[in-house]
């Protein structure tokens, strides 16, 4: 029976993030083995399992699993940028027109009703929430004292079809890529965030100021051969966190706890804030360093190849 043999040797990166010609070439072969195997393999084997009709595949040796998985996504990156806009839009209608949830109180300024907030808030939450349903194979993880798997066969058999031969080297497949992507791929990255690290003094620990973003350097590691890598500052921001954290102080400001909230929103004693300061809050909220839980910068790293 003819098939396919897929077979790599680690990586091994030193202190320097080394990368020789033949470490080069093994990565640009190798990198696409598991995209070849999902392919070949794993892919046609997992569409026919979740087609069967049954929750669970008995191979003797393991058992394979079907779980319905339910999930649901906010964008709220989204929901940032909406509630800015209607801000600063009320902010201007404010001196402009009259509207129910905006006036001007005197000693304070212009003013808009928390619940006209807290509604748009959940509007674009509801409006850019989506949710979806999907099958998901489960096969059995890979204990931690496992050895990686650095050599498989493929037989040249039908993977569409459900059996023990086509299960078994599946997860064997499984195995090989997931050791291959940690011993040659995440191996070759790691070397190369290293190189430029030492080439540029900046990492993931050490960012480089957003002026000097992105920084780009060309590493030759042999005849004709070159890799192109670009490290990128990222500013992170969490903003489910942030939102949330405009929505829960505006929601106990309604209820009546305004004291600890008065310099930040000036709020009223019938439900409205300072147009002006809840700006401010939401600017300085998206520009707090000192909050990782919202504003968290780091790095990206693109590597070609």
């Amino acid at each position: 029976m003819k098939g396919w043999h897929y077979q790599y040797t680690q990586l091994s990166i030193d202190a320097n993030g080394t990368i020789d010609r033949e470490m080069y070439e093994q990565y640009l072969v190798q990198s696409f083995w598991p995209s070849q195997l999902e392919l070949i393999v794993i892919g046609p084997l997992n569409d026919a399992i979740k087609k069967s009709g049954k929750l669970e595949h008995n191979f003797n040796d393991f058992t394979v699993k079907i779980s319905s998985q339910n999930r649901s996504s906010t964008n709220w990156s989204e929901v940032y940028e909406k509630v800015k806009t209607f801000l600063e839009v009320r902010s201007d209608d404010s001196k402009a027109a009259k509207m129910p949830e905006l006036k001007y109180v005197e000693g304070v300024g212009y003013c808009i009703s928390i619940e006209s907030i807290l509604k748009e808030i959940k509007d674009n939450v509801d409006r850019f929430t989506s949710k979806s349903s999907y099958l998901q194979v489960n096969w059995p993880k890979k204990k931690r004292d496992e050895p990686p798997v650095r050599d498989v066969i493929i037989p040249n058999i039908d993977y569409s079809r459900i059996s023990r031969e086509a299960a078994l080297i599946a997860l064997l497949a499984k195995r090989f890529c997931s050791s291959l992507e940690e011993e040659v791929i995440k191996a070759y990255k790691t070397a190369n965030e290293i190189w430029i690290g030492r080439e540029t003094g900046y990492s993931r620990e050490t960012i480089p100021p957003k002026e000097e973003s992105p920084l780009r350097r060309v590493r030759h590691v042999g005849d004709l051969r070159y890799i192109a890598i670009n490290l990128v500052r990222e500013d992170k921001h969490n903003y489910g966190t942030l939102m949330n954290t405009i929505a829960a102080e505006l929601s106990a400001i309604k209820e009546g706890g305004s004291g600890e909230f008065w310099e930040l929103y000036r709020p009223t004693r019938d439900g409205f804030v300072n147009i002006k300061r809840l700006l401010e809050r939401l600017e300085n909220l998206y520009n707090s360093p000192d909050n990782p839980k919202i504003y968290n910068p780091d790095v990206r790293y693109e590597i070609l190849p």
